[in-house]
Protein backbone atom coordinates (compact mmCIF):
# COMPACT_ATOMS: atom_id res chain seq x y z
CA UNK A 1 0.00 0.00 0.00
CA UNK A 2 1.51 3.33 -1.13
CA UNK A 3 1.21 6.26 1.66
CA UNK A 4 -0.80 9.00 0.75
CA UNK A 5 0.85 11.53 1.47
CA UNK A 6 4.50 10.69 -0.19
CA UNK A 7 3.96 12.18 -3.80
CA UNK A 8 1.75 15.15 -2.76
CA UNK A 9 3.97 17.92 -3.13
CA UNK A 10 1.49 20.32 -1.11
CA UNK A 11 2.59 17.96 1.79
CA UNK A 12 6.18 18.52 1.29
CA UNK A 13 5.55 22.35 1.45
CA UNK A 14 3.16 22.09 4.07
CA UNK A 15 6.19 20.60 6.37
CA UNK A 16 8.60 23.30 4.85
CA UNK A 17 6.81 25.56 6.59
CA UNK A 18 6.50 23.56 9.53
CA UNK A 19 10.27 23.75 9.71
CA UNK A 20 10.25 27.15 8.89
CA UNK A 21 7.81 28.49 12.47
CA UNK A 22 10.54 29.98 14.67
CA UNK A 23 13.09 29.18 12.86
CA UNK A 24 13.58 25.80 13.73
CA UNK A 25 14.79 23.83 11.52
CA UNK A 26 16.34 25.75 8.46
CA UNK A 27 17.61 22.62 6.87
CA UNK A 28 14.30 20.53 6.92
CA UNK A 29 12.62 23.57 5.47
CA UNK A 30 15.30 23.96 2.23
CA UNK A 31 15.09 19.75 2.26
CA UNK A 32 11.30 19.62 2.21
CA UNK A 33 10.56 22.47 -0.34
CA UNK A 34 12.68 20.69 -2.64
CA UNK A 35 11.51 16.96 -2.41
CA UNK A 36 7.84 19.11 -3.42
CA UNK A 37 9.41 19.24 -7.03
CA UNK A 38 11.05 16.07 -6.98
CA UNK A 39 9.12 12.68 -7.69
CA UNK A 40 11.94 10.45 -7.44
CA UNK A 41 12.34 11.70 -3.87
CA UNK A 42 9.23 11.36 -3.25
CA UNK A 43 8.72 7.67 -4.05
CA UNK A 44 11.35 6.26 -1.92
CA UNK A 45 8.47 7.50 1.16
CA UNK A 46 5.55 5.58 -0.33
CA UNK A 47 6.29 2.38 1.58
CA UNK A 48 5.95 4.44 5.11
CA UNK A 49 2.96 2.78 7.00
CA UNK A 50 -0.32 4.23 6.39
CA UNK A 51 -0.53 7.14 9.21
CA UNK A 52 3.08 8.08 9.18
CA UNK A 53 4.67 11.25 7.93
CA UNK A 54 6.26 10.64 4.70
CA UNK A 55 9.01 13.68 5.80
CA UNK A 56 9.27 12.72 9.62
CA UNK A 57 10.26 8.93 8.59
CA UNK A 58 13.06 10.33 5.27
CA UNK A 59 15.06 12.45 7.10
CA UNK A 60 15.03 10.32 10.51
CA UNK A 61 16.50 7.14 8.45
CA UNK A 62 18.76 9.81 6.90
CA UNK A 63 19.59 11.12 10.13
CA UNK A 64 19.89 7.56 11.47
CA UNK A 65 22.13 6.36 9.09
CA UNK A 66 24.35 8.91 9.66
CA UNK A 67 24.00 8.78 13.21
CA UNK A 68 24.91 4.94 12.91
CA UNK A 69 28.28 6.17 10.70
CA UNK A 70 27.93 6.32 7.58
CA UNK A 71 30.83 8.79 5.81
CA UNK A 72 29.13 10.99 3.02
CA UNK A 73 29.45 14.99 2.79
CA UNK A 74 26.03 15.03 3.73
CA UNK A 75 27.10 15.16 7.59
CA UNK A 76 28.77 18.96 7.05
CA UNK A 77 24.97 20.09 7.98
CA UNK A 78 24.43 18.28 10.65
CA UNK A 79 26.56 20.24 13.10
CA UNK A 80 26.34 17.73 16.42
CA UNK A 81 28.06 15.06 13.78
CA UNK A 82 31.23 17.05 12.81
CA UNK A 83 34.60 15.47 13.39
CA UNK A 84 37.28 17.74 15.09
CA UNK A 85 38.33 20.51 12.76
CA UNK A 86 34.66 20.99 10.76
CA UNK A 87 32.55 23.76 9.98
CA UNK A 88 29.23 23.35 9.44
CA UNK A 89 27.91 23.89 6.31
CA UNK A 90 25.65 27.00 5.13
CA UNK A 91 21.96 25.83 3.99
CA UNK A 92 21.63 26.14 0.40
CA UNK A 93 21.05 24.41 -2.96
CA UNK A 94 24.60 22.39 -2.07
CA UNK A 95 22.86 20.66 0.67
CA UNK A 96 19.73 19.43 -0.96
CA UNK A 97 22.21 17.89 -3.80
CA UNK A 98 24.49 16.05 -1.05
CA UNK A 99 20.94 15.04 0.59
CA UNK A 100 19.70 13.61 -2.72
CA UNK A 101 22.93 11.49 -3.52
CA UNK A 102 23.05 10.09 -0.12
CA UNK A 103 19.39 9.04 -0.29
CA UNK A 104 19.96 7.27 -3.62
CA UNK A 105 23.10 5.57 -2.42
CA UNK A 106 22.33 4.28 0.87
CA UNK A 107 18.79 2.87 0.30
CA UNK A 108 19.93 -0.13 1.52
CA UNK A 109 20.09 1.68 4.47
CA UNK A 110 16.95 4.07 4.35
CA UNK A 111 14.56 1.72 2.56
CA UNK A 112 13.92 -1.12 5.09
CA UNK A 113 13.92 2.22 7.86
CA UNK A 114 10.98 4.12 6.05
CA UNK A 115 9.03 1.10 5.66
CA UNK A 116 8.94 -0.46 9.27
CA UNK A 117 9.92 2.22 11.75
CA UNK A 118 7.58 4.55 12.88
CA UNK A 119 7.36 8.31 14.36
CA UNK A 120 8.56 7.56 18.00
CA UNK A 121 9.25 10.83 18.84
CA UNK A 122 9.80 11.62 22.72
CA UNK A 123 9.67 15.34 23.18
CA UNK A 124 10.75 15.30 26.48
CA UNK A 125 9.80 19.33 26.83
CA UNK A 126 6.40 18.66 25.88
CA UNK A 127 6.51 17.86 29.92
CA UNK A 128 6.15 21.86 30.64
CA UNK A 129 2.75 21.90 29.35
CA UNK A 130 1.38 18.44 30.48
CA UNK A 131 2.82 19.62 33.74
CA UNK A 132 0.29 23.17 33.59
CA UNK A 133 -2.15 20.67 32.79
CA UNK A 134 -1.38 18.59 35.09
CA UNK A 135 -1.73 21.30 37.98
CA UNK A 136 -4.93 22.82 36.71
CA UNK A 137 -6.77 19.44 36.81
CA UNK A 138 -5.42 18.55 40.36
CA UNK A 139 -6.34 22.19 41.55
CA UNK A 140 -9.43 21.63 40.43
CA UNK A 141 -10.29 17.86 41.70
CA UNK A 142 -8.08 18.06 45.08
CA UNK A 143 -6.98 14.53 44.20
CA UNK A 144 -3.62 12.37 43.01
CA UNK A 145 -3.50 11.94 39.66
CA UNK A 146 -3.96 8.58 37.85
CA UNK A 147 -2.53 9.14 34.79
CA UNK A 148 -2.80 7.02 31.31
CA UNK A 149 -1.21 8.53 28.42
CA UNK A 150 -1.70 7.12 24.93
CA UNK A 151 0.77 6.81 22.10
CA UNK A 152 4.22 7.29 24.96
CA UNK A 153 6.42 5.66 22.80
CA UNK A 154 9.45 5.38 25.27
CA UNK A 155 7.08 7.07 28.13
CA UNK A 156 9.68 9.80 28.74
CA UNK A 157 6.96 11.90 29.49
CA UNK A 158 5.77 9.43 32.18
CA UNK A 159 8.61 11.10 34.30
CA UNK A 160 7.03 14.33 34.09
CA UNK A 161 7.45 14.90 37.99
CA UNK A 162 11.01 13.90 38.15
CA UNK A 163 12.37 16.36 36.05
CA UNK A 164 12.90 20.10 37.19
CA UNK A 165 11.07 23.37 35.35
CA UNK A 166 12.23 27.35 34.45
CA UNK A 167 9.24 28.74 33.49
CA UNK A 168 10.45 32.14 31.83
CA UNK A 169 8.10 35.66 31.96
CA UNK A 170 7.73 38.11 30.61
CA UNK A 171 8.99 40.46 32.74
CA UNK A 172 11.73 38.47 32.94
CA UNK A 173 10.91 36.70 35.95
CA UNK A 174 11.12 32.98 36.36
CA UNK A 175 8.96 30.63 37.87
CA UNK A 176 10.88 27.21 39.33
CA UNK A 177 9.68 24.06 40.39
CA UNK A 178 9.93 20.18 40.46
CA UNK A 179 12.83 18.25 42.26
CA UNK A 180 16.01 18.69 42.13
CA UNK A 181 17.23 16.97 38.74
CA UNK A 182 19.35 15.98 35.82
CA UNK A 183 17.29 17.58 33.64
CA UNK A 184 15.64 21.21 34.17
CA UNK A 185 12.96 21.85 31.05
CA UNK A 186 12.97 25.36 30.13
CA UNK A 187 9.72 27.16 28.57
CA UNK A 188 8.99 30.36 27.81
CA UNK A 189 5.44 32.02 29.24
CA UNK A 190 3.75 34.49 26.96
CA UNK A 191 1.20 36.30 28.42
CA UNK A 192 -0.37 35.22 32.15
CA UNK A 193 1.80 32.59 34.10
CA UNK A 194 0.52 29.10 33.93
CA UNK A 195 -0.19 27.09 37.57
CA UNK A 196 2.92 25.19 38.47
CA UNK A 197 3.26 25.38 41.98
CA UNK A 198 7.06 24.51 43.54
CA UNK A 199 5.87 20.71 44.18
CA UNK A 200 3.83 18.70 41.32
CA UNK A 201 0.86 17.27 41.74
CA UNK A 202 0.82 13.86 43.31
CA UNK A 203 0.75 11.05 40.76
CA UNK A 204 -1.17 7.93 42.08
CA UNK A 205 -0.82 5.58 39.41
CA UNK A 206 0.69 5.76 35.54
CA UNK A 207 1.00 3.96 32.42
CA UNK A 208 1.47 4.39 28.83
CA UNK A 209 -0.78 2.65 26.26
CA UNK A 210 1.77 2.20 23.21
CA UNK A 211 1.21 0.13 19.85
CA UNK A 212 4.53 0.23 19.05
CA UNK A 213 7.10 0.80 21.74
CA UNK A 214 10.94 1.60 22.01
CA UNK A 215 13.41 -0.92 23.84
CA UNK A 216 15.02 1.28 26.16
CA UNK A 217 17.33 -1.59 26.48
CA UNK A 218 17.69 -1.64 22.33
CA UNK A 219 21.05 0.65 20.77
CA UNK A 220 18.98 0.84 18.29
CA UNK A 221 15.87 2.41 19.31
CA UNK A 222 17.33 4.88 21.36
CA UNK A 223 19.34 5.75 17.99
CA UNK A 224 16.12 5.91 16.27
CA UNK A 225 14.96 8.50 18.99
CA UNK A 226 18.02 10.46 18.46
CA UNK A 227 17.26 10.19 14.71
CA UNK A 228 13.99 11.43 15.03
CA UNK A 229 15.06 14.99 16.61
CA UNK A 230 15.81 17.66 14.00
CA UNK A 231 19.24 18.30 13.38
CA UNK A 232 21.41 21.43 14.53
CA UNK A 233 19.44 21.72 17.99
CA UNK A 234 21.89 20.20 20.32
CA UNK A 235 20.01 21.39 23.53
CA UNK A 236 16.81 19.21 22.10
CA UNK A 237 19.34 16.19 22.25
CA UNK A 238 20.81 16.85 25.87
CA UNK A 239 17.44 16.95 26.78
CA UNK A 240 16.99 13.38 25.44
CA UNK A 241 20.42 12.29 26.52
CA UNK A 242 19.32 13.37 30.41
CA UNK A 243 15.62 11.82 30.04
CA UNK A 244 16.77 7.95 29.08
CA UNK A 245 19.16 8.73 32.10
CA UNK A 246 16.36 9.14 34.15
CA UNK A 247 13.86 6.69 32.46
CA UNK A 248 17.38 3.83 33.32
CA UNK A 249 16.34 4.83 36.82
CA UNK A 250 12.67 5.12 36.77
CA UNK A 251 11.26 2.91 33.57
CA UNK A 252 8.08 4.01 32.37
CA UNK A 253 5.30 1.42 32.46
CA UNK A 254 4.40 1.44 28.84
CA UNK A 255 1.95 -1.16 27.44
CA UNK A 256 2.27 -2.43 24.10
CA UNK A 257 -0.83 -3.00 22.52
CA UNK A 258 -3.50 -1.31 21.07
CA UNK A 259 -4.56 1.79 22.89
CA UNK A 260 -8.19 1.44 22.47
CA UNK A 261 -8.49 -1.76 23.76
CA UNK A 262 -6.39 -1.43 26.82
CA UNK A 263 -7.63 2.12 27.81
CA UNK A 264 -10.95 0.76 29.48
CA UNK A 265 -8.85 -1.85 31.99
CA UNK A 266 -6.19 0.52 32.50
CA UNK A 267 -8.89 3.16 33.72
CA UNK A 268 -10.38 1.01 35.97
CA UNK A 269 -7.30 0.08 37.60
CA UNK A 270 -7.10 3.63 38.70
CA UNK A 271 -7.64 3.98 42.83
CA UNK A 272 -11.48 5.30 43.17
CA UNK A 273 -9.82 8.32 45.20
CA UNK A 274 -7.53 9.43 42.43
CA UNK A 275 -8.78 11.79 39.50
CA UNK A 276 -8.77 9.51 35.98
CA UNK A 277 -6.68 11.74 33.94
CA UNK A 278 -6.16 10.36 29.54
CA UNK A 279 -3.54 12.76 27.66
CA UNK A 280 -1.98 12.73 24.58
CA UNK A 281 0.07 15.11 22.62
CA UNK A 282 0.64 14.73 18.87
CA UNK A 283 -0.70 11.74 18.86
CA UNK A 284 -4.18 11.28 17.18
CA UNK A 285 -3.41 13.23 14.23
CA UNK A 286 -1.93 9.95 13.01
CA UNK A 287 -5.64 7.97 13.99
CA UNK A 288 -8.39 7.44 11.50
CA UNK A 289 -11.77 9.75 12.53
CA UNK A 290 -13.45 6.21 13.06
CA UNK A 291 -10.77 5.29 16.01
CA UNK A 292 -10.71 9.20 17.52
CA UNK A 293 -14.55 9.12 18.00
CA UNK A 294 -13.84 5.67 19.36
CA UNK A 295 -12.01 7.12 21.91
CA UNK A 296 -14.73 10.01 22.62
CA UNK A 297 -17.45 7.21 22.96
CA UNK A 298 -14.87 5.16 25.29
CA UNK A 299 -14.27 7.58 27.65
CA UNK A 300 -18.25 8.78 27.80
CA UNK A 301 -18.74 5.85 28.85
CA UNK A 302 -16.48 5.19 31.14
CA UNK A 303 -17.88 8.70 32.91
CA UNK A 304 -20.89 7.10 33.85
CA UNK A 305 -19.00 4.93 36.29
CA UNK A 306 -16.06 8.38 37.55
CA UNK A 307 -15.03 11.68 35.97
CA UNK A 308 -12.36 11.40 33.05
CA UNK A 309 -9.80 14.53 32.44
CA UNK A 310 -8.65 14.24 28.68
CA UNK A 311 -5.72 16.63 28.33
CA UNK A 312 -4.54 16.57 24.86
CA UNK A 313 -2.31 18.84 22.61
CA UNK A 314 -3.06 18.12 18.88
CA UNK A 315 -3.58 20.49 15.78
CA UNK A 316 -6.12 22.82 15.96
CA UNK A 317 -9.81 22.06 14.93
CA UNK A 318 -10.82 24.61 12.64
CA UNK A 319 -11.57 28.15 14.12
CA UNK A 320 -9.43 28.15 16.67
CA UNK A 321 -6.58 30.84 17.10
CA UNK A 322 -3.66 28.65 18.08
CA UNK A 323 -1.72 26.03 15.96
CA UNK A 324 -1.53 23.62 18.69
CA UNK A 325 -3.68 24.31 21.91
CA UNK A 326 -3.74 22.50 25.08
CA UNK A 327 -7.54 21.66 25.58
CA UNK A 328 -9.42 19.82 28.61
CA UNK A 329 -12.06 17.72 28.02
CA UNK A 330 -13.91 17.00 31.47
CA UNK A 331 -16.01 13.74 30.88
CA UNK A 332 -18.68 13.21 33.57
CA UNK A 333 -21.59 11.08 33.49
CA UNK A 334 -22.15 10.50 29.89
CA UNK A 335 -21.49 14.36 29.07
CA UNK A 336 -18.43 16.12 28.22
CA UNK A 337 -17.13 20.05 28.53
CA UNK A 338 -14.33 21.42 26.50
CA UNK A 339 -12.07 24.06 27.18
CA UNK A 340 -8.62 25.26 25.89
CA UNK A 341 -6.27 25.72 28.56
CA UNK A 342 -3.27 27.35 26.30
CA UNK A 343 -1.72 27.88 22.75
CA UNK A 344 1.66 25.78 22.95
CA UNK A 345 4.59 25.15 20.64
CA UNK A 346 4.49 21.31 19.23
CA UNK A 347 7.93 21.00 20.93
CA UNK A 348 7.18 23.00 24.20
CA UNK A 349 9.48 25.71 23.81
CA UNK A 350 6.61 28.12 25.27
CA UNK A 351 3.06 28.51 26.66
CA UNK A 352 0.84 30.91 26.42
CA UNK A 353 -1.93 30.14 29.15
CA UNK A 354 -5.43 31.31 28.87
CA UNK A 355 -7.38 29.53 30.99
Amino acid sequence: MTNALSMKPDYWRYFGGEAAKGGDCPLYELLANAIADDPEIQAVTTTAQPGQPPANMLFAAVHYALLAGADHPLRLWYGHLLKPGEREAPVSEAAYAAFRDFVLTHRAVVDPLIATRVTNTNEVRRSTFLRAGYAAIAAETGRALGIVELGPSAGLNLNWDRYAYAYRLPDGGVLRGGPASALELDCAVRGAAPPVPDAPPDVASRVGLELNPVDLGSAADRRWLVALLWPNQPDRMARLTAALEIAAQHKPPVIAGDALKNIGPQLALIPAEATAVVTHSLVTYQWTAAMRATLHDLLLETSRRRPVYRLSAEFKAEGESWDYPLRLDVYDGGQADTRILAGVHHHGSWIDWAA
